[in-house]
Parts: structure tokens; sequence; C-alpha cells
């Protein structure tokens, strides 16, 4: 569930894996743009030992940066339009932040997502992973592609006696197939383990222009 510390983990698990098994290789964290910035003030804060790049904005250079770098942090966009360079490093672990964000198999960031190579790759997700089985099977296909084999299979066996004939037997079939790599950690079974609700109160200072177009909007 959310504020229940994925982001954490998952920096924990880049440790493990660089640390404790020596393996070779960045990282890749793909997330919406508004949290970049938190990944990489986490991984300063937390795992500082770990080189973290963000991968942004109009002079990004991913061969230059690649010699020195730990953790890539990029966003949906910038992986959909730079596809061809990430695409061509193996990474330790890919990593998809609001992976419902790639549940459309007809966009072009599901078809990035597919081409990233990498050991692992994991899906976060602070809310219901899917609206429908469809939805499921996409998101399945990015990080275990194969394993729910084809959609026309996947249709046939899950989708059509599930959500059109309501057959339990299915669904319980279903849930014994995907349960075991579908991680949940809730409110419910950690709240003796929570702190008290901590506030962050951040003031944001407007510059010129934005406070101009603010009081022209006033008016």
């Amino acid at each position: 569930d959310m504020g229940l510390g994925k982001t954490h983990q998952i920096i924990g698990l880049i440790t493990a894996l660089k640390q404790q098994r020596k393996q070779k290789g960045p990282a890749l964290i793909v997330c919406p743009t508004t949290v970049m910035y938190h990944w990489h003030n986490l991984i300063t804060k937390y795992a500082p030992h770990l080189h973290a790049t963000i991968y942004h904005g109009t002079e990004r250079m991913f061969q230059k940066a690649l010699p020195e770098t730990d953790v890539f942090i990029t966003s949906f966009g910038i992986m959909r339009q730079d596809i061809d360079t990430i695409s061509s490093t193996g990474f330790v672990i890919a990593v998809f932040d609001e992976i419902q964000n790639l549940k459309n198999k007809d966009t072009l960031s599901f078809k990035a997502a597919e081409l990233i190579r990498a050991h692992s790759k994991y899906g976060l997700s602070g809310t219901p992973i899917e609206n429908s089985l469809t939805d499921l099977k996409a998101l399945f296909d990015i990080v275990m592609p194969g394993y729910l084999g084809s959609d026309r299979s996947f249709y046939e066996r899950f989708i059509k006696p599930i959500e059109s004939g309501n057959d339990n037997k299915r669904r319980r079939r279903l849930h014994t197939i995907v349960n075991p790599f579908v991680l949940r950690r809730t409110k419910k079974s950690v709240l003796h383990e929570l702190p008290p609700k901590i506030e962050d109160t951040r003031i944001c200072r407007l510059s010129d222009e934005q406070a101009g177009m603010y009081r022209d909007t006033i008016k």
C-alpha cells in the first residue's frame, strides 16, 4: 500500500545485489518525472555508496555517465524517447515505479519497457495493479515475459471464463499462478510497526514569472 516503503526496499535490494552478490552493471529506475528527485534523495541519504544519476533534461548523456553510475533514474517519457540508447545496456535490475502507467500494450512506453534488458524486473504500485485481467497480463509481460503465455491463450483460459462466465475455479487457478510474484504489503499487516504520523510541510517559492501569472489569474 502507499507509504509503506517500496522505494526503501528496492534501494536495499540494489545494495544487496551490488555488495553481497557483487553483480556488475547499473540498476535502472523508471518512474514518473515528479518522483525522480525523491528517488535520488533517498538513495543519497540511505545508500551513499551508490552513485545515482538522474538521466533527464536536454543535455543527458547516457554513455558518458555509464562508467561511474550505479543507479540510473529516468522518466517514462525519456525511456520511450531514448529506448535505443537505454536498451543497449544490460542492467542488474530494472524497476518500473507506478507500473500501471504501462498497462496499455498498444503504447510506445509499453513497447519500450519490453526492450529493456535486465537480470530481473520489478513493477511497483501503491494502488491496485489492475482494473482488468488484460491489465494484469500486460504488467506480467513486462516483468516476467512469457510466464502467462500468449494473449490469445490467456484470453481463452482466463479472461473469457472469469470476466464473462464468472468462473471461480479459473479465478482461483489464476490466483495460484500469479500470487507468488505479487508481493503486497498492507497497512493492516504492519499497523503495529508504523510510527506516529509525520507531517513534512515545505514552502515552494514562486519565481517572478510564476508570481506574475498568478496575479494575472487572480485579477
